[in-house]
């Protein structure tokens, strides 16, 4: 949130009061910027009511998450057998140490597949797709971990993994509170986790307080 006034800078129209109710194609003027204000108005509306929407069922699914403000994020991250990368679907069978540096991943260690796949993977996308988008932890109870083997590639997206009770989620790719966007993503679910905030433990090995 530190950078919420910056971004609403930037979406802010530019407008002329000399020429605020000029047609459509004089830029400065209410038109210009919106075009058709009907048309914007009801499109801000529905997105209004998604973004409303989004909260309600994040809640409901039971998924605390926070994108991070730029230059906040550095340490080390590692990743474990039977931790799941949703990007490919996959439990992780080896070991993979990520080494974040300035908000971005700046080694990936590993000897097996997984740290191979995700060093490919991030190489045909920009910079971008390195940074960290957002982070956060499971609160579901009833979210099973072992969902992710129980359906093809094709019939799940994961959701469930985000929520599963006390696991740590880190993300990869756009954060638009830090300026950043991309293509590139990566949602991993950590277990076994301890997770504080503020100076206090919320989750303790996996096993939310």
């Amino acid at each position: 949130m530190p950078r919420i006034g910056e971004y609403f800078g930037r979406i802010a129209p530019s407008l002329e009061w000399s020429k605020l109710f000029s047609g459509s194609g004089t830029e400065g003027s209410l038109a210009f910027w919106f075009y058709r204000l009907d048309k914007w108005g009801l499109l801000l509306f529905e997105t209004a009511q998604m973004a409303a929407l989004a909260t309600l069922m994040g809640a409901t699914a039971g998924l605390v998450l926070a994108f991070p403000a730029a230059g906040s994020v550095n340490g080390t991250l590692v990743l474990d057998r039977g931790d799941v990368n949703l990007t490919f679907k996959r439990y992780l069978q080896s070991r993979v140490t990520l080494t974040l540096e300035d908000d971005h991943i700046t080694g990936i260690e590993g000897e097996g597949t997984d740290a191979m796949l995700m060093r490919r993977h991030l190489a045909a996308f920009d910079r971008n797709a390195l940074a960290v988008s957002h982070v956060g932890w499971g609160m579901n109870p009833r979210a099973r971990y072992e969902a992710l083997s129980l359906y093809g590639q094709r019939d799940t997206n994961g959701t469930e993994l985000r929520c599963v009770a006390g696991n740590f989620l880190f993300s990869t790719g756009a954060n638009e509170f830090a300026g950043r966007y991309t293509e590139g993503h990566f949602d991993i679910p950590v277990f076994n986790t301890t997770i504080t905030l503020d100076g206090e433990v919320v989750v303790r090995e996996g096993v939310v307080l």
